[in-house]
């Protein structure tokens, strides 16, 4: 994969994730209706960075993570608009290492196209506004990077994470 090949599926991700985000999803600060698991991930987020204790003055079933990435991303801006810049920045890396993991394969255009469905696996089982983004985006760069360096593989010369800036001309 050249430079420029990875710049540009690394721009497409990203684009596709903010569309995502930012049009289908209901923790979008386009909508001001959340669903019932989006919205009790980002109080007990946001009273978390605010000094509460999960598990303790606020209850949620669910792991501290999910909690975790929504009181970081209240950090960014003090307002669901960084919880919602920091799905698109997991998302993107899960698409762009999925691309990248099927590059090693396969042609751009497979690549893309076999990407494309793991974006509409992603909308539609993030269609209910969850934010458990982090394990697929670690669990695809794991792969690509067990791929990129076991032997005799095709993704070897490529064993860059992201992509390089590509020279001007």
């Amino acid at each position: 994969m050249t430079a420029r090949e990875a710049w540009l599926a690394w721009a497409a991700c990203a684009a596709v994730s903010a569309a995502l985000v930012f049009l289908c999803s209901s923790t979008s600060p386009l909508f001001s209706i959340m669903s019932d698991d989006s919205s009790i991930f980002l109080v007990v987020g946001k009273y978390w960075r605010e000094g509460w204790l999960p598990y303790r003055g606020l209850w949620d079933s669910k792991g501290p993570f999910l909690f975790l990435v929504n009181a970081i991303g209240y950090s960014i801006t003090s307002s669901p608009l960084g919880v919602a810049l920091l799905q698109v920045v997991f998302m993107s890396a899960t698409l762009f290492f999925t691309y990248k993991l099927l590059r090693c394969e396969f042609g751009a255009g497979r690549s893309a196209l076999a990407a494309f469905g793991v974006f509409c696996t992603m909308a539609y089982v993030y269609g209910s506004g969850d934010t458990a983004i982090g394990p697929p985006c670690s669990g695809a760069t794991t792969v690509w990077r067990a791929r990129a360096g076991s032997r005799g593989s095709r993704c070897s010369d490529s064993a860059r994470a992201l992509p390089e800036r590509p020279a001007r001309r």
